[in-house]
């Protein structure tokens, strides 16, 4: 049976749909990538335009689908790169809430409004926090191995992909970029990803 169209509908940042979009773009899945400003978004989430009040959404046909973590295993499912033993696709799982371990810790220093405090949360994250949570991540890629699971990508290369991206630009201040340098093999896989000619391409077409 043919896949209906897909419409995925986010914000105009990678965040949490971009493993949906890498796992489509990988697959070849065609799909309209539609790019909302916080300005159109409030007007349809008053308008009751969201399952669950939030994005991203994927739209498959006349079914809309919400919650990243669903919806990039779907995406992984059309595409072909999820695993298909259930022990395998579970240990891609593993990878993946590991990265959203990660984003939860960030997450506080996020919402706090006071500086001090802010930065006393930032300074704890890259000093305590981040680092054996990087470290598990490292330890869960196998030694001398370019991706988590076999020779292809899965949503684990994925997942920490776009986490490496958003660490490395230098947008968390307290978070320094250096924080990636100890994790030698992850930057390695992240660099493998990066030369994939889907994701190569579809990069080069942000720029």
């Amino acid at each position: 049976m043919a896949t209906p169209p897909l419409r995925l509908t986010y914000f105009n940042i990678e965040a949490r749909a971009e493993p949906v979009r890498l796992a489509l773009k990988i697959g070849g899945v065609p799909f309209e990538d539609v790019r909302l400003t916080r300005e159109a978004f409030m007007k349809r989430k008053a308008e009751g335009g969201f399952p669950t009040g939030q994005l991203p959404i994927l739209e498959v046909g006349s079914v809309m689908l919400s919650q990243s973590h669903g919806l990039a295993r779907y995406a992984a499912r059309l595409a072909g790169i999820e695993p298909a033993d259930p022990l395998d696709a579970a240990k891609v799982d593993m990878v993946a809430f590991t990265v959203e371990d990660v984003y939860q810790k960030i997450a506080p220093s996020l919402r706090e409004q006071d500086a001090e405090r802010k930065a006393a949360m930032r300074a704890d994250l890259a000093a305590n926090t981040l680092p054996p949570l990087l470290a598990a991540l490292e330890a869960l890629l196998p030694e001398g191995a370019t991706f988590f699971f076999g020779d292809s990508p899965t949503l684990g290369d994925i997942w920490l992909l776009v986490l490496h991206r958003y660490l490395s630009k230098g947008v968390l201040d307290g978070v320094p970029p250096s924080i990636l340098e100890p994790y030698t093999r992850l930057s390695a896989n992240v660099a493998a990803m990066m030369a994939h000619p889907a994701v190569a391409a579809h990069y080069a077409a942000q720029a």
